[in-house]
């Protein structure tokens, strides 16, 4: 009889302990799981220049510091280049009209931001009255 009820108390404590183990999920709470940029993309008139901010998120979406790299590939070069990266902020110039990207990233965590580049026609013209 106690051996009963010392294997039903085991059982009941093992099952409480499974329940609450699926029950809540788990979060790598302040590990940076995603680098969000504020504009996501960005239209930008030739000449110009356009600023950026990165912020880093953990899974659950409690924001985590951070100090990202930013980068422009080589052969988006004659597009645009890369002004004044500090941190979680950086700027872009744009220098000939077309499709750029721009590289975020921190260790194995990066979001890319598509940049197109347009002549002054492209942008909607002001008009007199």
């Amino acid at each position: 009889m106690k051996k009963a009820l010392v294997c039903l108390v085991l059982l009941t404590v093992v099952a409480v302990a499974a329940a609450c183990e699926t029950a809540q999920p788990k979060t790598a709470l302040g590990v940076l799981s995603t680098i969000v940029v504020d504009p996501s993309s960005a239209q930008i008139e030739k000449g110009n220049v356009f600023s950026f901010t990165a912020k880093g998120l953990d899974s659950a979406g409690n924001p985590v510091v951070i100090n990202p790299t930013w980068s422009v590939d080589k052969k988006f070069a004659g597009i645009i280049t890369l002004v004044n990266p500090v941190g979680p902020k950086a700027a872009v110039r744009a220098k000939a009209e077309g499709a750029a990207e721009l590289v975020v990233s921190q260790g194995d965590i990066k979001t890319v931001v598509n940049i197109d580049v347009a002549g002054p026609d492209k942008f909607t013209s002001r008009t007199s009255k």
